[in-house]
């Protein structure tokens, strides 16, 4: 379904020209008589299975950034409490 609208919003939103005053904008960023552009959005790729490569890869990489996301969470401030109570001492 949010497929089909992505399509019916890509089909409404080709390239058009328009006078000037026919689509509502800013004056300041446009001189009297001159060409409005409408952005185009780009075309949709057909969702395709991952292959078993590719979601190894993928898992692997994953785990190597929880892997570090957790030393920086919980072993830098074990470190830090360490050296600390290691200056205290």
């Amino acid at each position: 379904m949010a497929v089909r609208a992505v399509q019916a919003r890509a089909r409404e939103t080709t390239t058009v020209t328009a006078p000037h005053g026919a689509v509502p904008r800013p004056a300041a960023t446009a001189p009297a008589g001159s060409v409005v552009l409408v952005e185009q959005l780009a075309p949709i790729r057909p969702i395709r299975p991952v292959s078993r490569v590719e979601a190894l890869a993928a898992a692997r990489r994953e785990r190597r950034r929880w892997l570090v996301i957790s030393a920086v969470v919980f072993v830098t401030p074990f470190v830090a409490c360490v050296g600390v109570l290691e200056v205290v001492r």
